[in-house]
């Protein structure tokens, strides 16, 4: 409960005139004192009542758009609210954050308008960023007059429905990709639906238990699952390398991706196709949008996420695996025995030890996820936005990956002319074009 400043007043006003007449000793000052106590007590009892007798006519009503969605990806949330309000009190309802995600404004604030039982009606976009099972977290009702405020917390049961299920990305094997043809969906088959196994892939957490191929791990003692191919609609995938916070000098670089991105959006979904984007900042993966085609969403997802961002994880300087058996390989011609001893025992030292490098490395959480999102998309081609700012590690992989997976690179920067910035990529780039922005 809070007073407000009108209440204030009028408890000053009383406290300040009992005071002076208990000095002065004047029963008139007294009699006026103890009726404004009253009126302020009357009307703090009377603002419960009223209070009490609203509360059970309110019902809330959450209609969620999918009840299954990816995590990462926004949802549209419906919610009516039913109350008997009467013309005394102002009521505004708060709609609580649902811990584990994020919404699309700053607060979700909505005033009670009219004293019937009509529902209000009020609709915001949901975004899950941690996977499981979601419960919204209800809400809070603001009963307000001309002295008292008092807010209620609606945490029960009635008030938290439904129940949303979300699944981790890029893993929906159960749900069924859409491409549009003519404007019209066709749905085309799932990961567990292909047409056959394709390849084989180590177990990563988060695959599906039924993709794994139990005769291939009981021959390697190693957990392996199956790669199906697929019917896809064999979009590009558009990867935006976000610069670091901390390092972010070439505004009008990033500028320019910024208007080449929203182009592209604009063009894409203007043609009735699907949209596939994904936002990281280094090896962090910020955000992921497969098979969109809401222009708005897509909009309002830049709007929030497409700035320079902080770089919680970064990548160590490791040497691809097939370069180290290549260097293994090397050191091995070396070793002949009429070369130098000393040289030929400290290159079967280093051979030693590269083999051990070579047994313990293993793919990086970020190379992963990549993977995943590569064999789900099955892209025509990506497309990589980056201002190639400091390490570019993260970009080596994503190579690496297309040039495992066979699918076209290109790497458009605004720094494509840099004698440095072509240095720095000179080991890494082979077939894969670099453009301008």
């Amino acid at each position: 409960m809070k007073f407000t400043r009108c209440s204030l007043g009028i408890i000053i006003t009383c406290i300040v005139l009992l005071g002076i007449a208990a000095f002065l000793d004047e029963p008139g000052l007294l009699f006026l004192a103890c009726s404004i106590g009253l009126f302020i007590l009357f009307r703090y009892f009377f603002f419960l009542y009223q209070v009490r007798r609203i509360l059970p006519t309110c019902a809330i009503n959450r209609i969620v758009e999918k009840k299954i969605i990816k995590q990462g990806k926004q949802v549209k949330i419906i919610v009516e609210i039913t109350i008997h309000k009467t013309n005394n009190l102002a009521i505004n309802y708060l709609e609580k954050i649902t811990p584990g995600c994020t919404i699309d404004q700053n607060e979700l604030l909505y005033p009670i308008p009219e004293p019937k039982y009509n529902p209000v009606v009020f609709t915001y976009w949901l975004t899950p960023i941690i996977h499981g099972n979601t419960r919204f977290a209800g809400g809070k009702l603001i009963f307000s007059d001309f002295f008292f405020i008092l807010s209620l917390d609606l945490s029960g049961k009635r008030y938290t429905n439904p129940n949303l299920k979300v699944e981790p990305v890029p893993q929906f094997g159960n749900e069924k990709q859409t491409i549009r043809l003519d404007g019209i969906e066709s749905g085309v088959f799932s990961l567990l639906e292909g047409i056959s196994t394709h390849s084989f892939r180590e177990y990563h957490p988060g695959d599906d238990l039924r993709r794994i191929d139990w005769k291939l791990s009981a021959k390697h003692k190693t957990l392996y699952v199956r790669e199906y191919s697929n019917i896809h609609n064999n979009l590009p995938l558009i990867i935006v390398d976000l610069p670091d916070k901390d390092h972010c000098d070439n505004n009008e670089g990033f500028q320019k991706i910024l208007h080449s991105i929203t182009g592209i959006i604009y063009t894409t979904i203007e043609n009735r196709l699907n949209l596939n984007l994904l936002l990281i900042s280094g090896p962090n993966i910020i955000d992921v949008l497969l098979d969109e085609n809401n222009y708005e969403i897509v909009m309002e997802l830049l709007r929030s996420k497409f700035h320079p961002s902080i770089r919680v994880k970064h990548l160590y300087r490791v040497k691809p695996r097939s370069k180290i058996r290549q260097d293994i390989k090397n050191m091995k011609e070396n070793c002949i025995p009429t070369s130098n001893t000393i040289i030929c025992e400290f290159n079967k030292k280093k051979i030693q030890f590269f083999y051990k490098v070579l047994m313990d490395s293993k793919n990086n959480r970020f190379t992963m996820e990549i993977s995943k999102i590569l064999h789900l998309v099955s892209p025509a081609e990506i497309f990589v936005f980056s201002l190639c700012e400091g390490d570019l590690s993260h970009i080596q992989e994503i190579i690496l990956e297309a040039r495992y997976q066979k699918i076209p690179f290109r790497l458009k920067t605004p720094v494509e002319n840099n004698v440095r910035f072509r240095e720095n990529l000179g080991q890494i780039i082979k077939s894969e074009i670099i453009e301008g922005v």
